[in-house]
């Protein structure tokens, strides 16, 4: 079996590739399609919130839960969570932006997908660092269990010397 077949294999779900890997989180997955299927062109945040707002913001934000009203409150909060999603992304270079001057002079900053695959040194840092640490802190609670059984046999052996 070659080694390209053997990274193709179904993996454990007790293992530590399993345990170690990355959630998806849902907004991105949605903010980076949508941008995708759209990739001729660039949108502003209020554009990208509407369309979360539209399609994906019941699942995304629970609304239903508050009743399912997008009120001035409700769409600020979103607005936010989607502005720092944006601003991750861009740092992850998994899309661009561009400060665009408007026709009665103003400006606006629009969004748009990017196939670059170049990953900033900084988010590969990120990315990784959790899952190292992840790992550390599992290795110490087994360690942690480890000398809490040795401490009840060395306290078992005491007993029954005495």
């Amino acid at each position: 079996m070659t080694q390209e077949n053997q990274q193709l294999m179904p993996i454990n779900t007790d293992s530590d590739n399993w345990e170690n890997g990355q959630r998806p989180d849902p907004l991105e997955v949605h903010i980076r399609k949508f941008l995708a299927d759209n990739s001729e062109q660039a949108f502003f945040l209020d554009e990208i919130v509407d369309h979360v707002l539209e399609n994906e913001a019941n699942s995304l934000f629970l609304l239903e839960e508050i009743g399912g009203e997008v009120g001035e409150k409700t769409r600020d909060l979103v607005k936010t969570r989607v502005a720092a999603k944006l601003e991750e992304l861009n740092w992850r270079q998994c899309i661009t932006w561009r400060i665009v001057e408007q026709d009665d002079g103003g400006r606006r900053t629009y969004f748009s997908y990017s196939d670059d695959e170049t990953i900033s040194p900084l988010s590969a840092v990120h990315d990784e660092f959790p899952a190292n640490f992840n790992s550390i802190e599992r290795n110490l609670e087994h360690l942690s269990d480890d000398i809490e059984d040795l401490e009840y046999r060395m306290y078992e052996v005491e007993r029954e010397q005495h």
